[in-house]
C-alpha cells in the first residue's frame, strides 16, 4: 500500500517545488500569477468540470450515487462546526485596541461617509472612513469626553485584521477536499495492483462526489473569501487611524496671516532686488533710524503690533534719491503685522475618530438606513448573490453538467454527436488545469509581501506645499519654471514618509534662474533586483514558517488529515452497521465504498488557492500551508487508504 500511496502524493509535492524554482525566473511574477489564475479559473476548470460531468453523468448513476452526494453534503457541514469551533481557541486575538475591562462597553464601529469634492472635470464624490468608538451599558449614561476614552484604547495588533483570513481560510480547508486530482491518481495506482477495481466505475464515482464539492469551491467560496478581505480591510483601517491619532494627539496645526502693502510688497514690484540696510540719506542719517526699526529681506517682519503698522513706509521718490545717492538699486518692504492662530489637528478635531453613545449610533444608523425595508435589502442581497453565482464560470460549468448529462438527447448531441468535437476541445483544456493551478500554488510561496496592493503614487509637483520651490510664485522666470515642472513630473515618493526637501532630493548640479539657488532633480531610487538565490536559500525560505500563524499552519494538518477522516471513518461504519444498503448491501470489493473513503482522507483542495490569488488575500499563507499538509498526507494517505481496502474486502 506505501508503493502505492507514496508515488501518487509525491509527485503533486515534486510538482510544487519544480513549479516553485521556475517561478523565480518570471519577471512581473504576481501579475502573471493574478492573470493566469482568471485564465484557470474562466476556462481550464469550467471545461474539465463539464466535460468529466457530462460524459459519464445519467439519471441511474445519479441515483446510484446518490449518497456520495449526501456524505460530500454532509462533510461540508461536519467541516464549518468544527472550523468554528477550532478557530474560537486557536485564533484568540491577544489585543483588540480595547481594555479587558472596556470589552463589554466599547466597540469599534467603521463607517464609510460619501462626500462630494471639487474637480477639475467637475464633481465628484469622495469616500471617507470615520470611526466610531461606540459606549454602551452603564457607561453610556455617564457623560463622554472623547480624549478620556481615547486615552484608554491603542491600536490593534496586526493579527487582529488577519483573524478573519485564518477563519475562512480554516473553514475552506476542512469543507472542501481534493476531490479529483488525489483520489483520482490513487484509484488508478491501486487498480494496477486489485484486478477487483473498476476503473471506469471508480472515476463516475469520483466525479460525481466531486459535484458538490466544487459547488462549494466556486459558489460559497468566493463570498467566504470577499466577506473575510472586507472585513480584514475595516480593521487595518482601523489601525491605521487608531496608529495616526496615536502619533498626532500631541501635534497642533498653525496658521499665519500677514498684510502686505501694495505699494512696497515685492509682488508688487518682483523686479528690484532686496538688501538688508536701508540707503544713507543727505543728513546722513540711516534710513533704519529713520524709519524706527530694522527692515527685512523676507518681505514680513516679526510679529508686531497694530501701532507699528506703517512704521517703516517708503515712498518711491526716497527709493530713486537713495538709488542716485548710493547708486544701488533697493527696494524697502512694509513692516507690517501678522496673526497666528494654533488648533489641533488630531483625527477627533477632524473628525474622523467621534467617541458616541450606542442609542446615538443606532438613531444615526436608522436615520441612513430610512426607507430601506429588512425584506427589500433581503431580496436585494439574494439577487446579487444568484447573479453572482451565474456569472461564476466554474459553477456554471457545473449546473450545465448535469442538465447535460440528464437528458439522453442533449447528451447524444456532445457524445458522439455533431457537437463531439466540441468535447474533444473541453477535454484537451482540461488536461491543462491541475498543472496550472500547481504553478499558481507554488507562485506564491517566494512573496509574501508581492499581493499587497502597493499606495498609489503621488507626484512631486502635486504636493507643492512639500517642495524646496513655491509654484505659485508668479515672480519666477517662466522657462525656470517649465523646467522645473518637467524634471519633477513623474516623480512620486511615499505618501507616508517624511516630506522633508532633503529626504527626497539628491545633491546636484543646476542653475536656477532670476537669481534662485541651485537646485537639482529630484531622483526616485530603483531598488536592484535581487541576486538569484541559491539552493540552500531557496529551500530554507519554502519551509520557514516566518509571518504565519503556527496554529492556524499545525490545527489545519491535523484536523484535516486526522481528525476529519477519523469523523467521517466513523460515520461510514455507522451506516454500515445500520444500513448497509446505503453504501452497496454490504458487499466486498465495493468500489464505491472505496471511492467514499478515500474522498475522507483527502487534503485540502488546491483550486482554493486561485480564490485567494484571485482577491490578492494573503495567498502565500495558504500555498504554504497546502505545501506542508501534502507532505504530511504522504503518510497519513497510506494509513487511511490501507485501513478503507481493509474495510472494503
Amino acid at each position: 500500500m506505501i508503493a502505492d500511496a507514496v508515488p501518487a502524493v509525491t509527485q503533486v509535492v515534486f510538482a510544487i517545488c519544480f513549479c516553485t524554482g521556475v517561478s523565480t525566473f518570471i519577471p512581473n511574477l504576481v501579475e502573471t500569477a493574478k492573470d493566469m489564475s482568471v485564465f484557470v479559473s474562466h476556462l481550464l476548470i469550467p471545461s474539465l468540470t463539464f466535460y468529466n460531468i457530462a460524459t459519464p453523468l445519467s439519471v441511474e448513476l445519479l441515483k446510484k450515487c446518490s449518497v456520495l452526494i449526501l456524505f460530500a453534503a454532509l462533510i461540508v457541514v461536519l467541516g464549518v462546526l468544527i472550523a468554528q469551533l477550532a478557530s474560537f481557541f486557536l485564533f484568540r486575538v491577544k489585543n483588540t485596541g480595547i481594555p479587558r475591562d472596556l470589552q463589554r462597553s466599547v466597540h469599534f464601529k467603521l463607517l464609510r461617509r460619501r462626500g462630494r469634492r471639487e474637480s477639475d472635470d467637475g464633481v465628484s464624490g469622495k469616500s471617507t472612513h470615520i470611526l466610531n468608538i461606540v459606549v454602551n451599558g452603564e457607561r453610556e449614561e455617564l457623560p463622554i469626553e472623547p480624549r478620556d476614552v481615547l486615552e484608554r484604547l491603542e491600536p490593534p495588533e496586526e493579527e487582529y485584521e488577519n483573524e478573519p483570513f485564518y477563519c475562512c481560510a480554516m473553514t475552506l480547508a476542512l469543507c472542501v477536499q481534493n476531490a479529483v486530482t488525489i483520489p483520482l491518481s490513487l484509484l488508478q495506482a491501486l487498480a494496477e495492483t486489485l484486478p477487483w477495481i473498476d476503473l471506469e466505475a471508480g472515476t463516475a464515482y469520483i466525479f460525481m462526489y466531486s459535484i458538490v464539492t466544487i459547488c462549494v469551491v466556486w459558489g460559497v467560496g468566493p463570498v467566504l473569501v470577499r466577506r473575510a478581505k472586507k472585513t480584514t480591510d475595516k480593521r487595518r483601517i482601523i489601525r491605521e487611524l487608531m496608529e495616526q491619532q496615536r502619533r498626532l494627539q500631541n501635534c497642533h496645526e498653525a496658521t499665519t496671516q500677514t498684510e502686505v502693502s501694495c505699494t512696497t510688497s515685492r509682488l508688487a514690484s518682483p523686479t528690484f532686488p532686496m538688501l538688508s540696510d536701508p540707503p544713507a540719506n543727505v543728513d546722513g542719517s540711516s534710513g533704519e533710524a529713520r524709519a524706527g526699526g530694522p527692515v527685512h529681506r523676507s518681505g514680513v517682519a516679526p510679529e508686531s503690533s497694530t501701532s507699528d503698522r506703517g512704521a517703516a513706509r517708503y515712498s518711491i521718490g526716497e527709493v530713486n534719491q537713495s538709488h542716485d545717492a548710493a547708486r544701488c538699486p533697493i527696494v524697502l518692504l512694509t513692516t507690517t503685522p501678522s496673526t497666528c492662530q494654533i488648533f489641533g489637528c488630531d483625527l477627533v478635531e477632524t473628525g474622523q475618530i467621534r467617541v458616541i453613545s450606542r442609542s446615538q449610533f443606532a438613531r444615526e444608523e436608522a436615520e441612513a438606513n430610512a426607507g430601506v425595508s429588512c425584506l427589500g435589502s433581503s431580496m436585494a442581497w439574494l439577487k446579487r448573490t444568484v447573479v453572482q453565482l451565474l456569472r461564476t464560470p466554474s459553477f456554471t460549468s457545473v449546473i450545465l453538467g448535469v442538465f447535460v448529462g440528464i437528458i439522453s438527447p442533449l447528451k447524444g448531441l456532445f457524445v458522439g454527436g455533431n457537437l463531439s468535437p466540441v468535447m474533444d476541445i473541453l477535454s484537451a483544456l482540461a488536461k491543462g488545469s491541475i498543472p496550472c493551478s500547481l504553478f499558481l500554488l507554488a507562485a506564491n510561496f517566494m512573496n509574501p509581501k508581492a499581493t499587497v496592493p502597493a499606495p498609489k503614487p503621488v507626484r512631486m509637483r502635486d504636493a507643492e506645499q512639500n517642495t524646496d520651490f513655491p509654484l505659485d510664485d508668479i515672480t519666477v522666470n517662466r522657462s525656470f519654471a517649465e523646467t522645473y515642472y518637467r524634471e519633477r513630473q513623474d516623480i512620486t515618493f511615499d505618501i507616508h514618509a517624511s516630506f522633508t526637501p532633503a529626504h527626497l532630493s539628491q545633491p546636484g548640479t543646476g542653475s536656477a534662474a532670476g537669481g534662485r539657488a541651485d537646485f537639482a532633480p529630484f531622483a526616485t531610487s530603483t531598488p536592484a533586483t535581487d541576486p538569484r538565490k541559491g539552493f540552500l536559500t531557496t529551500l530554507y525560505d519554502m519551509f520557514s514558517l516566518n509571518g504565519i500563524n503556527k496554529n492556524f499552519m499545525f490545527g489545519v494538518i491535523v484536523l484535516r488529515l486526522i481528525v476529519m477522516p477519523a469523523v467521517g471513518y466513523g460515520l461510514v461504519l455507522a451506516v454500515l452497521y445500520i444500513s448497509p444498503s446505503m453504501l452497496g448491501g454490504g458487499s466486498s470489493q465495493n468500489v464505491l465504498l472505496l471511492v467514499l473513503l478515500g474522498q475522507l482522507a483527502s487534503p485540502s483542495a488546491i483550486n482554493c488557492n486561485i480564490l485567494f490569488v484571485a482577491e490578492r488575500y494573503m495567498p502565500h499563507v495558504w500555498a504554504k500551508m497546502l505545501f506542508f499538509q501534502y507532505v504530511c498526507c504522504i503518510v497519513t494517505l497510506t494509513g487511511w487508504y490501507g485501513l478503507s481496502i481493509y474495510i472494503v474486502r
